[in-house]
């Protein structure tokens, strides 16, 4: 639990909600051990629960086929993913925890939050597509605002004088590429999406394991995508991929932050949306000089032997892991993402 307090964010955020919320049912309150939360700890923490109710959101609406036809969970996804995030932002930007669903939307009392609190009234029992779309346009939107202020306002550690590069695995992409599930993406993309989508990348990443590759759509925020859209494009990828190749993970690219619209649970509870703050060697591959290592990166990718988001991890990984790690110790983070930048260290 301690362990969790100091160094993981969205349990972090959860222990803080229970020194308030939580009730003593047996044994002793372990909770009054936990020191107060400070400004770092609560930002973070914060930025952690927003990335865990997108993530919820992704699976519940476009990816779970348990709730295609239940309008009750559907709806009642959009009412907690709204508010939550309300909450979270509202702890992130004034120190004041509110822990209330209900109390959340009052409080920012827009169109969106009346109709939420009309649908929580009517217990969720109408299907509603244009309120998740309307959900899905608004934590986008949220994401875009919190991270655009966060060169000027840091909510994570920032080290700065941390110097990254990455050591990408250009052959292997480009090999991927040329093979039929990324082709036919590509021209789904192309005859169904138009100027909807402005580019198409694949990468790798060390928050994935080695054989993962990213594919990162790049988008306009006044020209997203609709729900519609993203569903259908996760019909075409889960057609295309099959279970003696790993599928590509698909994010939609907003400025600088990506949305994981094939978000893996509970994984993507952590790894959250992706920025140059939290997936550093991503955006490096695409171009990107400012980048950041932070305390979520730091925790991820260096705490790897206690930080449980490795539970299955190949003898290659561990060692892409210490390389890293070793690195990062150094001053000067080195991202090996080919298999030939790892394996020649064996």
């Amino acid at each position: 639990m301690h362990y969790r307090w100091h160094n993981t964010p969205y349990w972090r955020y959860r222990l803080q909600e229970g020194k308030s919320n939580w009730s003593l049912l047996q044994g002793r309150g372990a909770l009054a051990s936990l020191p107060p939360i400070s400004d770092i700890e609560r930002t973070t923490s914060c930025c952690a629960e927003m990335n865990y109710w997108w993530v919820q959101y992704c699976d519940f609406i476009l990816q779970n086929e348990r709730y295609r036809d239940d309008c009750v969970m559907r709806s009642s996804i959009c009412y907690k993913a709204v508010a939550e995030v309300l909450n979270a932002r509202h702890a992130l930007n004034t120190g004041e925890f509110c822990y209330s669903k209900e109390e959340a939307l009052r409080r920012e009392d827009s169109e969106l939050s009346r109709k939420l609190l009309d649908t929580a009234a009517k217990r969720f029992l109408r299907a509603d597509r244009t309120l998740e779309e309307e959900t899905y346009r608004f934590l986008i939107a949220t994401f875009l605002t919190l991270w655009g202020g966060f060169r000027d306002d840091p909510f994570l550690e920032v080290y700065p004088d941390i110097v990254q590069e990455v050591d990408s695995a250009d052959d292997e992409i480009q090999e991927e590429k040329r093979e039929e599930p990324f082709r036919e993406i590509y021209r789904h993309l192309s005859d169904h999406w138009g100027e909807m989508c402005r580019g198409v990348h694949l990468v790798k990443s060390a928050f994935w394991k080695i054989e993962d590759s990213l594919l990162l759509i790049d988008a306009e925020p006044t020209l997203l995508p609709t729900l519609d859209d993203l569903a259908r494009l996760i019909t075409v990828r889960k057609r295309l991929y099959n279970r003696q190749r790993p599928s590509a993970y698909v994010f939609l690219r907003l400025q600088q932050v990506a949305f994981p619209i094939t978000p893996v649970l509970p994984r993507d509870f952590h790894r959250g949306v992706l920025t140059p703050a939290t997936a550093p060697d991503v955006f490096l591959q695409l171009g990107e000089e400012n980048v950041y290592w932070t305390s979520h990166t730091s925790w991820y990718l260096t705490d790897w032997q206690r930080n449980r988001q490795w539970p299955d991890t190949s003898p290659l990984k561990r060692l892409q892991l210490k390389m890293i790690a070793r690195s990062a110790a150094a001053g000067r983070v080195r991202y090996p993402l080919s298999l030939r930048s790892i394996s020649e260290h064996e």
